[in-house]
């Protein structure tokens, strides 16, 4: 299948799917200890950044967003975002997720923390 063979060139540099990981903030006691975050709230994170940053970039509030799962050798790499023209992929393994503009330029480059931060108290009950 054509798509399939897109997805795995967008994913080359992916390696095998590993946990994402994020740093403890220094209201922890130990803010040196590193968290797993479970896969599903990750996941949360980044669709809520980049669903925030598309409207950013001038997507319409409420529009439709379309999201491809990403393999590499048939292993799991990531996730590809798109809507209106604009495209994001979240690289698991890099722990990056690059946000394009209509013309293809990165618009912006977000950790999972970061996309994790975006998130409200009251969003994540929400969710």
């Amino acid at each position: 299948m054509q798509l399939r063979g897109v997805i795995r060139m967008a994913c080359d540099f992916c390696a095998d799917a590993s946990s994402v990981v994020i740093q403890l903030g220094a209201a922890d006691p130990n803010p040196s200890q590193a968290v797993p975050m479970q896969h599903a709230e990750a996941l949360e994170a980044v669709r809520h950044a980049v669903r925030n940053t598309f409207i950013q970039l001038g997507v319409a509030d409420g529009f439709q967003l379309n999201e491809h799962i990403l393999l590499r050798s048939d292993i799991y790499c990531g996730r590809r975002f798109l809507a209106e023209g604009l495209q994001a992929i979240w690289f698991v393994e890099e722990d990056q997720v690059k946000i394009h503009a209509r013309d293809g330029a990165v618009a912006r480059v977000l950790t999972v923390e970061e996309a994790a931060s975006w998130i409200t108290t009251e969003d994540r009950k929400v969710a």
